[in-house]
């Protein structure tokens, strides 16, 4: 391609089909090894045409369905094209280029559901997605991890009856000073009760825990 953009000799290549002398597939592997070879000083812009995180990334419910449906309806230039390791296979599209956010829709999720062999009903499904476009909204990206969580946490839900303590909200200050953490709980005494209790720790998670603990001693004394 010489001085001229690889995005631009890519479409000519890929929608027009003009010949060009490029081993396309080393395109996205020859972006990482730079990008390796800087040390971090420079990385690859998530928005980057082709070699982004967002190139072949889908999160809206009516492009994530056109997707699974058929890749090509949004990627007219393929991923394999330029040296990506991800067929058009419903699994692979699912696992690497379908992310959930606050766009998100049911068909996706019901997908995503279906291929990791979980049965949700109507009720948790709707908790599910609820969950998940609650998380795309405070700014935050549902990773894989992410997502597992979520639906562990719906699928596994203890019935409200059998809930003693229900963590709220949760804030930690790490940094410089030593980790702070506070909690805001709803504990069973009878009804609900709502409490808020600070504490420090020798981290994040051991300053949570002893906000947690200290105010559910507090409450059984």
């Amino acid at each position: 391609a010489s001085s001229s953009n690889l995005k631009t000799a890519m479409s000519l290549y890929a929608l027009y089909q003009l010949p060009m002398n490029i081993i396309t597939q080393k395109i996205f592997p020859t972006a990482k090894l730079i990008e390796s070879y800087c040390g971090g000083k420079v990385k690859i812009g998530r928005l980057q045409p082709l070699i982004g995180q967002n190139a072949f990334a889908h999160e809206a419910g009516i492009h994530a369905h056109a997707m699974i449906k058929n890749a090509r309806t949004y990627e007219p230039i393929t991923p394999q094209l330029i040296g990506i390791s991800r067929s058009d296979s419903v699994v692979d599209i699912l696992k690497h280029s379908i992310k959930f956010g606050k766009h998100s829709g049911g068909h996706a999720l019901k997908a995503k559901l279906g291929d990791l062999g979980i049965n949700a009903d109507d009720k948790e499904f709707g908790k599910i997605m609820n969950h998940i476009k609650d998380f795309g909204d405070k700014g935050h990206e549902v990773s894989e991890e992410d997502f597992l969580a979520i639906v562990k946490d719906v699928m596994g839900e203890i019935p409200e009856e059998e809930q003693y303590v229900i963590l709220e909200e949760l804030t930690v200050l790490t940094g410089s000073i030593t980790p702070t953490s506070t909690v805001r709980l709803k504990i069973r005494n009878g009804d609900f009760i709502e409490k808020i209790a600070s504490s420090v720790g020798v981290g994040a998670v051991d300053a949570s825990v002893n906000a947690i603990v200290k105010r559910i001693i507090y409450i059984i004394r």
